[in-house]
C-alpha cells in the first residue's frame, strides 16, 4: 500500500499516522485530518488480564499483525524494552492483520496477540472472555490526504466534509460502530510525535517510485 501511494496510484487515501506523516514531509501529500480517538497497543489473552512483563511473556507464543504498522513498531520497541527477542525469548507469530491476531488468539493458535486498541473493542462484543492491558504509549490514530496535485479548492472540500461527518446520519452511524469518534484536524504535535519512525521508512523505500505528477 504504501509502494502505491509513493507511486501516485491514488489521489485520496487513508493511511497509518507514520507513513502519513512521512508522506506530507516530501510535500508529496497534504493531511486533513485523523480519528479522535488515539490508537495504542494493547497485549491481549483469553479469560484472564495479561500480565506485560518479561516473566510472563517468555516462552509464549505472541500474534502480531503487519510488521510495518505503527502498532507493530510501537509493540516491538515495548519487547525490546523488557528485554525480549524474538525467537529467543518468545515465539513471533506474524498474521495479515490485527483481526487475524485476535482471531487466533480467540481460536487458542496463541497464547497472546498485541492489537490495536480499537481492533479490541470491535472484537471483544462478539468474545467477551479476551482480556487486555496497555502496551506501549499510545499515537495518534489514522490519517487521511490528498495528493498536493489535486486542485487546492478540492483538497478543501474534501477537509470540510471528513470535520463534518460525524454530524451525519451516515457519520454518527460509522462512529458508533467503530469507536474513532469523529474526524479531526492534525497538528504540529502529531508530527513531532512520528518523527522517530520516519528515517525506517526512509531506508524501507530508499529505492520505491518517485510519484507520477
Amino acid at each position: 500500500y504504501t509502494k502505491a501511494l509513493l507511486a501516485g496510484e491514488f489521489d485520496l487515501a487513508i493511511m497509518p499516522p507514520h507513513v502519513a506523516v512521512w508522506l506530507a514531509s516530501r510535500d508529496d501529500w497534504e493531511l486533513e485530518a485523523k480519528y479522535e480517538v488515539r490508537l495504542s497497543a494493547l497485549l491481549v489473552a483469553r479469560d484472564t488480564p495479561p500480565l506485560a512483563d518479561p516473566g510472563a511473556l517468555r516462552g509464549r507464543r505472541i500474534a502480531l499483525g503487519d510488521p510495518n504498522s505503527i502498532v507493530s513498531l510501537v509493540a516491538r520497541e515495548t519487547l525490546n524494552r523488557l528485554g525480549l527477542a524474538p525467537e529467543r525469548d518468545f515465539s513471533l507469530v506474524l498474521t495479515a492483520s490485527h483481526g487475524a491476531s485476535m482471531q487466533a488468539l480467540a481460536n487458542g493458535s496463541v497464547d497472546y496477540a498485541i492489537v490495536a486498541n480499537t481492533v479490541y473493542v470491535q472484537f471483544r462484543a462478539k468474545y467477551p472472555s479476551l482480556q487486555a492491558v496497555p502496551f506501549g504509549p499510545d499515537v495518534p490514530h489514522l490519517m487521511t490526504g490528498a495528493r498536493r496535485s489535486l486542485p487546492e479548492a478540492l483538497r478543501t472540500r474534501f477537509r470540510a466534509a471528513l470535520l463534518s461527518f460525524h454530524e451525519t446520519e451516515e457519520g454518527h452511524r460509522f462512529f458508533a460502530d467503530t469507536g474513532y469518534r469523529r474526524f479531526v484536524p492534525i497538528t504540529e504535535a502529531d508530527f513531532s510525535e512520528m518523527a522517530p519512525f520516519l528515517p525506517a521508512l526512509d531506508r524501507r523505500y530508499a529505492s520505491s517510485p518517485e510519484p507520477s505528477r
